[in-house]
């Protein structure tokens, strides 16, 4: 996984690909902007259809560099290049460069970039994976403490249900919790927890993370309603949960207060379906295709106020797409405005396949 934050400062425009063919990410390049192409769609058309790092020649006769990082499987595009050679320019006997740089000084300048920002990656990754390790033995330490409790106050008579019901709520926050820690530790290094498959009931997981959101979720005056009917056993990675727990993380933090979340999983035409439907900040169709990229937000979700990182729902594409080989798609239907900004029915519907 590439971090794109050190391309917002680059001074090129860029692009970013995955193998599959989705864009990923782009900037506009803080010192020189792509041309105005004549054909857009020829341009878009093209840049998608590249896979192998080189130079090539765009329908508007620009340069484009494309470089694959070898420990990535993102494909960088840097369109719109009119390279030259240097040229040098005396002013009292000091000579200074072009602003136009040759093509090895600019593949330099990109595998430089792309060099820093692994190197930075992999400083993260180490001290978020170390992080994770103790997060987690505290939790589980919890979980099992919770688990006690609850336990130990069925036993008493009269039960106490007050009592109970604090106690469980120890326990789901804890599970939800472990979820979080998954998604922090795929995001660092999703390798390890790509290997670590077994056999999932796929309704049974989901009900167990949306059952863990109650909670937080009546907390913020939001109903969560589950309905379970899939009977499907499915191999996959354990890092399944982070999918429903960033749906539904989505879903109750831009619920307006009085709605519900309905959380619906079952089987249909070999595939099992997970649908996440809430009332949230209206989608525009021209960012339908968009918001699955990494630290994409629609605009009426930042108008909100609500703060997100943009990275939960690129988790999931990530997830479903590369690795348990199904889909994922969003749908929204405008409804009304709540507090100046448009609102509709968004529904998140992630297709695997059995």
């Amino acid at each position: 996984m590439i971090d794109l934050v050190l391309f917002r400062s680059f001074a090129y425009p860029w692009r970013v690909y995955s193998n599959s063919g989705p864009l990923l990410g782009s900037g506009s390049g803080t010192l020189f902007r792509e041309p105005n192409y004549e054909r857009p769609a020829d341009s878009e058309s093209f840049f998608r259809s590249i896979r192998t790092e080189g130079w090539y020649v765009c329908p508007s006769k620009r340069l484009v560099f494309a470089y694959r990082q070898s420990s990535s499987d993102r494909l960088f595009i840097f369109p719109g290049l009119t390279m030259s050679r240097i040229v040098r320019l005396k002013s009292q006997g000091d000579r200074a460069p072009a602003t136009a740089p040759s093509r090895p000084e600019f593949e330099h300048i990109v595998k430089e970039a792309l060099e820093i920002n692994e190197q930075s990656r992999k400083h993260l990754r180490l001290q978020t994976v170390a992080f994770t390790h103790d997060y987690r033995r505290i939790n589980a330490a919890l979980y099992h403490q919770g688990l006690r409790l609850k336990s130990t106050l069925d036993e008493l008579k009269p039960p106490d249900s007050n009592l109970v019901g604090h106690a469980q709520n120890l326990v789901s926050l804890t599970q939800l919790h472990r979820v979080a820690i998954d998604w922090a530790q795929y995001r660092a290094d999703p390798s390890p927890m790509i290997r670590q498959t077994l056999q999932l009931n796929i309704g049974k997981r989901v009900v167990a993370v949306a059952n863990s959101w109650r909670l937080i979720a009546e907390k913020a005056d939001v109903e969560i309603k589950i309905e379970n009917s899939s009977q499907a056993i499915l191999l996959g990675a354990t890092v399944f949960d982070v999918v429903p727990y960033s749906l539904i993380d989505n879903a109750v933090k831009y619920s307006p207060r009085k709605q519900s979340v309905l959380v619906k999983i079952e089987d249909r035409d070999g595939m099992t379906e997970l649908r996440v439907r809430s009332i949230g900040p209206m989608i525009d169709p021209d960012e339908i295709q968009e918001i699955f990229n990494i630290e994409a937000r629609g605009r009426f979700a930042v108008r909100s106020g609500i703060v997100g990182s943009g990275i939960g729902l690129s988790l999931v594409a990530d997830i479903v797409g590369d690795i348990l080989g199904g889909t994922v798609g969003v749908t929204a239907d405008e409804r009304y405005f709540n507090r100046g900004v448009p609102h509709g029915e968004i529904e998140f519907l992630v297709k695997l396949p059995h």
